[in-house]
C-alpha cells in the first residue's frame, strides 16, 4: 500500500503555472464552463430546484450565506491532499427548503492529470476521496460504494452529516456523488437535509450527476 502511495502521488505534483479560469454560466438551468478540464463541462439542474437567493431585506436572514458558511466549515475540517487553483459552487434546494444540493467543481494544482493513472490507482484515489468525505461528514458507517458515471469514474456516500464534539448534535441526511473529470478536476454533487427528503435527495443528486458532460 505505501509503493503504491508514492507511485500514485509521484505524477500528481503541484504545478506553479498559472491558468486563465473563468466563472461558470447558468442559463436555463444549464450550467457550463468552458474554461475547465480540457475542453469545459455542462451540468443541468434538475426540476424542481432553485437556487438559492442572496436575502437582500434588512434584518432578514441570508440563507444562502449561512449554508455557504457551514458548508466551507465542513469541509475544511479535514485537509486536502492537494490544493485548489480554482472552484466553483451553486447551491439549490426545493421550495419546502428541507435540503439544499450543492454542485462544485474543483481543479487541482497538479502537474499532470488523471488520465495518467492506471485503473488500479484510480480505484485507490477514489476509495481515499470516499475515506475523506466520511470523515469529514462524521459517519464513517455510512454506506459508500465506487461507481462509474457516463465513463467518468467516482463514488456514491449516504449517509448522516454530524458536527464533531457536541452532546447533542443536529444531523442531517446526506447523499452525495463524486466523480473524476477528464483533467484535473472533480465534480461534486452533494444533498443535505432532513431524513424524510432523503429519497429525493438521492434522485436528484443521480439526476444531475448523470447530466454531467465533460468534454
Amino acid at each position: 500500500m505505501i509503493k503504491l502511495m508514492k507511485y500514485l502521488v509521484a505524477p500528481l505534483v503541484l504545478f506553479a503555472g498559472c491558468v486563465a479560469y473563468e466563472p461558470a454560466t447558468l442559463v436555463d438551468g444549464l450550467i457550463s464552463n468552458p474554461k475547465v478540464g480540457w475542453n469545459g463541462y455542462s451540468v443541468q439542474v434538475p426540476g424542481g430546484l432553485h437556487t438559492i437567493k442572496t436575502s437582500s431585506g434588512e434584518g432578514v436572514s441570508d440563507r444562502e450565506s449561512a449554508i455557504r458558511e457551514w458548508y466551507d466549515q465542513q469541509s475544511n475540517r479535514y485537509a486536502a491532499d492537494y490544493y485548489t487553483s480554482f472552484s466553483e459552487q451553486f447551491i439549490f434546494e426545493p421550495s419546502d427548503e428541507s435540503y439544499f444540493l450543492s454542485f462544485i467543481t474543483d481543479t487541482y494544482e497538479l502537474r499532470t492529470g488523471w488520465s495518467v493513472l492506471t485503473s488500479v490507482e484510480l480505484q485507490y484515489l477514489v476509495q481515499k476521496l470516499i475515506n475523506r468525505k466520511m470523515v469529514i461528514i462524521n459517519d464513517m458507517d455510512a454506506h459508500f460504494e465506487q461507481v462509474e458515471i457516463n465513463g467518468q469514474r467516482g463514488w456514491y456516500i449516504s449517509g448522516t452529516s454530524k458536527p464533531y464534539f457536541k452532546k447533542k448534535p443536529k444531523t442531517l441526511a446526506y447523499e452525495g456523488v463524486c466523480l473524476l473529470g477528464g483533467l484535473k478536476e472533480l465534480y461534486w454533487f452533494e444533498a443535505f437535509g432532513s431524513a424524510e427528503a432523503r429519497e429525493d435527495m438521492k434522485l436528484k443528486v443521480y439526476e444531475m450527476a448523470e447530466s454531467l458532460k465533460v468534454q
